[in-house]
């Protein structure tokens, strides 16, 4: 709950800020940089508003956030970083659209939702710096899987052999992106192993069948290294794993359904986790095949392996041990930082 009694409005481009002071009803523009957040600060000062009971309230927009984010951080200011889906839902039917107009709509909704939000915790720097790794990786992944593609495509249809430019260009391009990526995954594997927290969660991770290096990084990254979500179900749901009812008198009648309001990424990772776990843990592909032959839905079945995944990871976070599929398996993981 929200117990500020300033609401300040912040609408985030990537030069400027427009600024919705609710208490005095003023609006400002300053730069988005460094001179700008203390240009805010001091208008504020001038209009006699506490900062310690001020809520400042802001979209994530990517990069062009992060300078605020951190400046809010570093000052121990109060502040929420909203999803924007999230505000523009809670507003409802409304006309037009400017930044003046967004800024305001921006405290708004924090005024409006102040009994149900909660300041934004942000992301450690160990992190944060871990999420854009991933993310250039998911990139350069993703344009290697695009010139692959497309190569194949040359050589089966067009029929163009090894020589052809067409094929030496793109072959150069393939090795160049493996390299890269190689670079950005031993980035990630040494950022990993220089943070006792992460490096403690992220084996116990490994422990767990279906979860491999990705997967272990985004789980420590969506989660904040398990800062963010307490229960299983939550991240679950965070992720669209959770079945909700589609009901509505007579008429409506479609049975629960998960909901495509989530973190598609993690999703689909933790769908690579179940085909996974069920062809490698003996226990996970009897319980597959039985609700299979039961006449379960081979999507709902594999959408309940996905969240017995969760399950796994969060009880072996919360209990610090490594995952034991049996007895002769166990073993004292002794982890340490590099």
């Amino acid at each position: 709950m929200i117990t500020q009694s300033h609401f300040i409005g912040i609408d985030v481009s990537k030069l400027t800020l427009d600024v919705y002071v609710k208490t005095s009803e003023q609006h400002l523009m300053a730069d988005n940089n460094d001179k700008g957040f203390a240009f805010i600060i001091s208008f504020l000062e001038q209009q006699q508003i506490d900062i310690s009971d001020s809520l400042f309230c802001f979209e994530n927009t990517g990069i062009y956030s992060k300078p605020l984010l951190h400046f809010m951080q570093n000052n121990q200011y109060v502040f929420i970083e909203a999803h924007p889906l999230d505000v523009k839902q809670s507003l409802g039917a409304v006309r037009g659209k400017n930044d003046k107009i967004d800024a305001v709509r921006l405290a708004m909704y924090a005024y409006r939702k102040r009994e149900e939000l909660k300041p934004t915790q942000a992301l450690s720097p160990q992190c944060e710096r871990l999420q854009l790794l991933a993310s250039l990786r998911r990139k350069l992944v993703t344009e290697r899987g695009g010139l692959v593609a497309r190569r194949g495509e040359m050589t089966q249809v067009l029929r163009l052999p090894k020589e052809d430019v067409l094929i030496e260009v793109q072959d150069a391009l393939i090795a160049e992106l493996n390299k890269q990526i190689k670079i950005i995954e031993k980035q990630i594997q040494l950022l990993i192993k220089s943070s006792r927290e992460l490096l403690t969660n992220y084996t116990l991770l490994l422990s767990i069948v279906g979860v491999g290096p990705v997967v272990a990084t985004a789980l420590l990254i969506y989660t904040g290294n398990f800062t963010k979500f307490t229960t299983a179900r939550q991240f679950a749901a965070y992720c669209g794993l959770i079945p909700y009812d589609h009901q509505s008198g007579t008429s409506v009648q479609r049975g629960k359904q998960t909901s495509r309001l989530a973190n598609q990424e993690m999703k689909s990772l933790l769908d690579r986790g179940a085909t996974s776990v069920i062809a490698h843990d003996e226990d996970m592909k009897a319980y597959y095949e039985r609700k299979v032959k039961a006449g379960k839905a081979e999507r709902c079945v594999i959408n309940a392996v996905r969240c017995k995944i969760v399950e796994r990871i969060f009880t072996i976070v919360k209990e610090q041990r490594p995952y034991i599929r049996k007895a002769s398996d166990y073993q004292i993981f002794k982890i340490k930082a590099a």
